[in-house]
């Protein structure tokens, strides 16, 4: 979050004081709960996302949708090493942290991978609404795969290397909260603007295309279920009809078969349906800070008074939003490791066949 230049007195909810006799601001350190809340959550978040890679890597087969999930994964795992640094920033008492190259770094990585963890979350998405909806699998060539891995790694790539070079990533002043992100120090307009395409822009665009795939798959489903009930009501006639004529059932035996497949298909697509609790996180977890900085973003761009919001950021939004951008790979990991009965039962029963034989060895060497 950005503070105007023009900024003399303490601002009510970033807490920058007063200027000292040189003409420099000097600001208080991170407040400490933030920061212990940030730095835990992110050193929780950071391990399992390598224990999960590395789980699904070993335990499950290389599909689109499990590469998908890999890749948001380590892109969620590694937006929480820049907010590690963010903290460690903004936490005036450790050394490392003060410079203001370290402040561009940390700003670029944040940037940079949350924009990856955004258009993945789409891309999951997408797989989820195409298998469900359409029985079709997102990204099925190779050219396919390049085309959208290439542009999940290069647009942001390019949007950080621009905004680098245009000076608009650095100190931000978010004293509250542990993130470097847009310069201060450049006009508003410019600040606004960096904002929306940097970060908020492409959060919106999972968050319309996440409400519009939910549309789209609740119709699909809709309109199934009144297929197999006309499908089956027609079965039930043509049975009526073979026995009252005395025709061959083989007809009717491929159609119950073929509807028999057809709702296995559509079993074994729903289970897919857990994918959807990513869409979910990203409301539930993003939201806050969606909403902290649309309301600085309104500020910038139209000169608006946002002072009855102080407190609001202050005692509540700050702290969901550092909770929620901490806990992306925790969060991540429960829905798809908690969630994945496949998944655990390869990992328990590995685990527990290994453990087997360790105690078969020792006591073969003990006796």
């Amino acid at each position: 979050m950005a503070v105007s230049s023009f900024y003399d007195v303490t601002s009510p909810v970033l807490e920058v004081p007063l200027r000292n006799g040189t003409g420099d601001i000097e600001f208080e350190d991170l407040s400490m709960i933030v920061f212990v809340m940030t730095f835990a959550a992110s050193v929780i978040s950071i391990i399992l996302a390598i224990v999960f890679v590395i789980a699904f890597l070993k335990y499950q087969e290389k599909s689109t949708q499990n590469i998908l999930i890999v890749c948001l994964t380590v892109a969620n795992g590694l937006t929480c090493v820049g907010v590690v640094l963010g903290a460690f920033h903004y936490k005036k008492d450790i050394p490392f942290g003060n410079s203001g190259n370290f402040c561009i770094i940390q700003s670029m990585i944040c940037t940079y991978f949350d924009i990856v963890a955004d258009i993945y979350t789409l891309y999951v998405e997408i797989n989820i609404c195409l298998i469900i909806a359409f029985e079709y699998v997102f990204m099925n060539t190779r050219r396919a795969k390049v085309l959208f891995h290439g542009s999940a790694c290069v647009i942001p790539l390019t949007i950080v290397l621009v905004a680098w070079r245009r000076d608009a990533l650095g100190e931000s002043r978010s004293l509250y909260g542990s993130w470097c992100w847009i310069n201060e120090s450049i006009p508003n307009r410019e600040r606004w603007i960096w904002m929306v395409v940097s970060k908020q822009g492409w959060e919106l665009v999972v968050y319309l295309g996440t409400c519009f795939m939910f549309i789209i798959i609740m119709y699909q489903r809709c309109c199934r279920k009144k297929q197999l009930s006309r499908r089956s009501s027609d079965i039930i006639t043509s049975q009526d009809f073979s026995s009252s004529v005395n025709v061959s059932n083989e007809r009717t035996r491929l159609i119950v078969s073929g509807i028999s497949s057809a709702n296995t298909r559509h079993q074994a697509s729903s289970v897919n349906s857990i994918l959807v609790w990513v869409g979910i996180y990203f409301y539930l977890a993003k939201m806050w800070g969606t909403i902290r900085y649309s309301v600085h973003i309104y500020a910038l761009a139209s000169d608006g008074d946002i002072s009855g919001f102080d407190h609001f950021e202050k005692y509540f939004l700050i702290f969901v939003q550092s909770l929620g951008d901490s806990l992306q790979a925790t969060i991540t990991c429960c829905v798809f490791v908690l969630k994945d009965t496949e998944l655990r039962r390869k990992m328990f029963c590995r685990s527990k066949k290994q453990s087997e034989t360790n105690n078969h060895q020792r006591t073969k060497q003990t006796t």
